[in-house]
């Protein structure tokens, strides 16, 4: 039985906002996850199918608005024996300049990305197994 991020987050964890070492970059912290601001895992993957690199997070009286950029493209990493999105694996390319903001809510899974050899700009993203 998979349990939505934001259902998940609404009744265990707690959310507040911090800074370290006098950072730009605030941290949205849940308790059992990793921070959202590290260059590596940094990354999630949207109710509505985007994948997003988190650049900001951003608190304004109880509401979390968090801030990134969505890749242009998302690819099967692997096609054999099943397709890699399937299990929610992607190759991913092309990040946008735009910035979209989106509720901390609308999250559906934390992934990591890790940059591919042949490119600087893909990256193999995928989905740290405790948040599905």
């Amino acid at each position: 039985m998979s349990v939505s991020l934001a259902h998940t987050a609404s009744r265990i964890f707690s959310l507040f906002i911090s800074s370290t070492n006098r950072s730009a970059h605030p941290r949205l912290r849940l308790f059992t996850y990793a921070e959202l601001y590290r260059k590596g895992d940094s990354c999630c993957l949207l109710e509505d199918g985007k994948l997003v690199v988190i650049t900001n997070i951003i608190r304004s009286g109880r509401e979390v608005v968090v801030c990134g950029n969505k890749f242009r493209s998302l690819e099967d990493f692997y096609n054999y024996p099943i397709p890699s999105s399937l299990l929610g694996i992607y190759q991913a390319s092309s990040l946008l300049p735009q910035k979209i903001y989106f509720s901390y809510q609308s999250i559906k899974a934390k992934y990591i990305r890790l940059p591919l050899p042949d490119s600087p700009d893909k990256y193999l993203c995928l989905p740290l197994s405790h948040h599905s």
